[in-house]
Formats: structure tokens, sequence, C-alpha cells
């Protein structure tokens, strides 16, 4: 059985391929889902859904879409025919005022070199941890909080979300 980091090489692999066949920007999306069990009705509603409005912004522009389930949990891979700075100051936006933003990693890929797009490219800071201000990055290695605490978190904003519509 593979494990998530053989999976996540087979990822980037076929990424790769994309970008290089279509010459264009690839664009990742998946859930910020703790623990093995990245598989549950929640998370795939919340991509469906966060997928949908994420699509939204580009209406024409998708050359290509295609979902996924993994031990990384549901995602989307797509390649949208758009600048890819303006793909990343998008993917910030979406993250930072949609209501489901803060539960998705929306990952911009260069069609030139693979590169990943970072909020640092943008001069952007990082993003902050769900339940604290700390830098996200930060408070996950030092295990500030619990995978109950997250996933309570998680599941409150998506009921908030759906409750909102």
């Amino acid at each position: 059985m593979e494990d998530i980091l053989e999976q996540r090489e087979k990822r980037i692999a076929f990424q790769e391929e994309l970008i290089k066949k279509y010459n264009l920007p690839l664009v990742f999306l998946r859930v910020n889902y703790p623990g093995l069990n990245k598989i549950n009705h929640i998370t795939r509603s919340i991509i469906e859904s966060a997928s949908l409005d994420f699509s939204r912004v580009f209406k024409t522009k998708i050359h290509t879409k295609l979902y996924e389930e993994t031990l990384e949990g549901p995602n989307y891979t797509e390649l949208i025919q758009c600048d890819e700075y303006i793909i990343k100051s998008k993917a910030i936006e979406f993250e930072e005022l949609n209501p489901l933003g803060r539960l998705v990693d929306i990952d911009v890929y260069s069609s030139k070199d693979f590169k990943n797009i970072s909020r640092v490219d943008l001069e952007m800071p990082p993003r902050k941890c769900y339940l604290c201000s700390k830098d996200a990055f930060i408070c996950m290695r030092e295990k500030n909080h619990s995978n109950e605490e997250i996933i309570n978190f998680i599941n409150d904003t998506y009921n908030d979300y759906l409750n909102g519509r």
C-alpha cells in the first residue's frame, strides 16, 4: 500500500506532465484537514463547494479540471489560462474572503519552471492559524492545537457556510 509521501510524489510528477503538455499554470486545491482520515463527507463537501466558488473567479479561463481522492484527501487540479501571479493573487483573496477559503490550500504552480508561487512572492504575509493569530505553519509545526480542536473548527465553519447560503 502506498503512503502519503509516495502519492504526493506521483501527484507532483503528474502535475509537471500536465504543465509541460499544456504550458499553463496549474492550481491544486485541497482541504486543510488534520490526521490520516482526510476523506470524509465534510472534506468532500468542502472541496466541492470551494472548488465551485473558486472556479467562478476564472469562469471561461479553466482549461482542465480534475477531481481525485488520495491519502492527501479529496482535491482538484486545474489548469487555468491566466498569468500565474494573477491566479495566486486571486487564490489569496479567495482564501481570505470566501467563508471556505480558510479551510483550503490553493497552490499555484508556474508554467515556466513548475515553481510553487507563494505568498512571499507576492509580498503577502503568511496564513494565520485557524484558532489563533500565529503563523499557521509555525502553529502546525509546534502542534499548538489538537486535531479535535481543528476538526471542530472546520465542522463549525462549514456548517456556518451552509446556514449562510
